[in-house]
C-alpha cells in the first residue's frame, strides 16, 4: 500500500516490546485502532513482541496475557480503525538496531509522504546510555543514545524530512546531552522534543489521544503550528511532560556556557586546592555568574511543560561525579563532550577521560548506527528498575534464569 498525495501528517510510531512490555505495546495498538488513520493523518507503527516465557522471566509478576494473540517477532502495520493492515512481518528484528529505526523511517516517508512527521519512540531507557533493550537476539542489546540521534540526523541528511514533533516515551530523557545531539548541525533533523521530566507511567502516554487531539486541530486541510499542538499535548495530560525546542544557535551557545563554566570551576579547584587562601574572589564570582548565565541558557529550550509536574527542572545535564569506567566510555560519545571540559569535572582523572573523547570521535567515525551490547551489570540494573520490589538475591536469580534460557554468556 502506497500513497501518492501527502496527506497533513504521518505519524510514526516504534514501538519495542521485545522484552517485558510485549502485551503493552500490543494494547497501545489496539488503543490506536480506536481512532485510525484518516483522510488527514497516516498511522504507521513497528511493533516488537516477545515470547510468553521471556517476559515471565524478566518481570516474573506479570500477569499473563490473555487476548489470545500469541504472534512472536516484529511486525509493521497501517493503523485502521477496528482493524489495522499487516503490511510487513519479521521472524525476528533487533529492534536496538539503530539500522532498523532508519530504514523503518525512510521507508516510510516515501511510502506515506506528509507534510509533517511525528515520530514516536516507546519502550525502557537507561539515562545517559541507550534505550530500545532487546532481549530476543543472540546478545542483549541496547540503543545507544547518541547513535539513536546520529540515526535520525542521518535520516533527515539523506532525505531532507524533518521529524516535525519527536516523542521520547521513555524515562529519564530531558538531558541536554540528547538536546545537544540532536541540535548540534546547523538544520537541526527535529523541530521540537516532547517527553517526560524524569519518570513516567509503564503503561507510557496514550498514542491514541494524541491523535485525537491532532485530529481535531487540522480540519479542512489546515494545520495549526506544530508549536500549538505541542502545547496542548503536554497540557491534555496529568503527566510531568516537558517539550523543548531544537535550537542550533541555543545549543552552541549553552555549550559554549558550558565549556567555560567547566573550565573556570576546574581552575578555581585547582587554585583552592595548591594555594592555601589565594585571593580568588573575582574567579568565583564569575563562576557563579556562568551559572547563572546556564541556568537561564537551559530554561529558555523549554517550550512548556506540564505545571502539575513535582519537578522545576525541566532540563538536566549529568553533573554527579563517578568512578563507573563503563558508564563513563558511553557517555563520553556524545558529540556535546568533543571541545569541551564537562567530562572532566565528573571525574579527575584529566588525561583517562581526554583519551575517552579521542576515542569516542575516534568510533563514532567508524562505528555508525550500530547497537550497544549491554553488559551484565546494566542488564542487572535493568532487572533491579523492572522488579522494585525484588530483594538481591531474587535479582539474582531472575538475571541467571534469563541469561540460561538465551544462553547468554557472561563476559
Amino acid at each position: 500500500m502506497m500513497q501518492n498525495k501527502p496527506k497533513l501528517w504521518t505519524v510514526l510510531i516504534y514501538a519495542n516490546g521485545n522484552n517485558e512490555l510485549s502485551s503493552i505495546m500490543e494494547q497501545a495498538k489496539q488503543n490506536l485502532e480506536t481512532i485510525g488513520s484518516t483522510a488527514e493523518i497516516n498511522i504507521l507503527i513497528l511493533i516488537g513482541r516477545a515470547e510468553v516465557k521471556l517476559r515471565k522471566i524478566i518481570n516474573p509478576t506479570l500477569p499473563n496475557p490473555g487476548s489470545g494473540k500469541s504472534w512472536t517477532g516484529v511486525r509493521c502495520y497501517y493503523v485502521q480503525k477496528r482493524r489495522s493492515q499487516l503490511l510487513y512481518k519479521y521472524k525476528n528484528l533487533n529492534m536496538a538496531d539503530p539500522k532498523n529505526l532508519y530504514f523503518f523511517l525512510k521507508w516510510a516517508v516515501v511510502s506515506y509522504p506528509a507534510l509533517h512527521y511525528l515520530l514516536i519512540l516507546s519502550g525502557h531507557g537507561c539515562p545517559l546510555v541507550g534505550v530500545m533493550p532487546d532481549f530476543r537476539q543472540e546478545s542483549p542489546f541496547l540503543m545507544g543514545l547518541p547513535e539513536m540521534c546520529q540515526t535520525i540526523n542521518y535520516f533527515y541528511q539523506e532525505t531532507g524530512r524533518l521529524i516535525d514533533l519527536l516523542i521520547l516515551d521513555i524515562c529519564s530523557m530531558n538531558y541536554l546531552e540528547i538536546i545537544y545531539e540532536l541540535g548540534q548541525d546547523k538544520e537541526p533533523s527535529v523541530r521540537y522534543l516532547l517527553t517526560y521530566k524524569g519518570d513516567g507511567p509503564l503503561v507510557g502516554l496514550p498514542y491514541h489521544l494524541i491523535i485525537y487531539e491532532m485530529q481535531r486541530r487540522c480540519k479542512d486541510r489546515a494545520v495549526e503550528p506544530v508549536a500549538n499542538l505541542v502545547k496542548g499535548i503536554v497540557s491534555r495530560f496529568n503527566l510531568n511532560l516537558v517539550a523543548f525546542f531544537i535550537d542550533h544557535n541555543k545549543c552552541q551557545r549553552i555549550k559554549e556556557l558550558v565549556r567555560k563554566f567547566a573550565y573556570t570551576w576546574l581552575l578555581y579547584f585547582n587554585l583552592q586546592q595548591t594555594l592555601d587562601r589565594f585571593n580568588t574572589f573575582n574567579l568565583s564570582n564569575l563562576l557563579q555568574d556562568y551559572e547563572k548565565a546556564l541556568k537561564q541558557e537551559l530554561l529558555s529550550l523549554a517550550l512548556c511543560q506540564n505545571s502539575n509536574s513535582p519537578s522545576n527542572n525541566p532540563l538536566e545535564i549529568m553533573k554527579t561525579r563517578t568512578e563507573n569506567w563503563d558508564f563513563l566510555r558511553l557517555y563520553s560519545q556524545f558529540s556535546f563532550h568533543q571541545d569541551n571540559f564537562w567530562l572532566h569535572l565528573l571525574n579527575a582523572d584529566f588525561l583517562q577521560t581526554s583519551a575517552l573523547v579521542m576515542e569516542a570521535k575516534e568510533a563514532k567515525a567508524k562505528n555508525k548506527m550500530k547497537p550497544l551490547i549491554m553488559t551484565p551489570n546494566m542488564i542487572r540494573q535493568y532487572l533491579k528498575a523492572v522488579n522494585p520490589e525484588f530483594d538481591q538475591n531474587k535479582l539474582e536469580m531472575v538475571y541467571q534464569q534469563l541469561r540460561i534460557y538465551k544462553k547468554w554468556v557472561d563476559s
